[in-house]
């Protein structure tokens, strides 16, 4: 139970990872994820958006600006990533086997009467 209390969350926190880093790769090499463009209902004729004229005015290269990074840096971000979800994860399982341990004692003082 515990196994699967630990397991599942990194397993989600893996294949998220996965994707975005399959996603920042197929954006660095010029393509695309999406199988056709977006459509917005609404938005001019046939529910096709509006053309917006592209700006570096917005938040997104507040937070990131557009730097080309090579390929070692790509792969030491992620490897960083692998390993504070690894840290993480045994910070939990510790805390997890610890909150075991304590209830287990105390069942058994409560069996026991000591």
């Amino acid at each position: 139970m515990f196994l699967l209390v630990i397991l599942a969350p990194l397993l989600v926190a893996a294949a998220t990872s996965l994707l975005l880093v399959r996603r920042d790769a197929a954006a660095a090499a010029g393509g695309t994820t999406l199988k056709h463009p977006p459509r917005a209902a609404g938005f001019g004729q046939g529910g096709m958006p509006v053309p917006v004229e592209p700006t570096d005015s917005g938040l997104a290269a507040l937070l990131e600006p557009p730097l080309h990074r090579p390929w070692w840096l790509r792969i030491l971000r992620v490897m960083l990533l692998a390993v504070l979800l690894t840290i993480a994860a045994a910070v939990i399982a510790a805390g997890i086997y610890e909150l075991g341990k304590w209830a287990g004692e105390m069942l058994k003082r409560f069996a026991t009467g000591g």
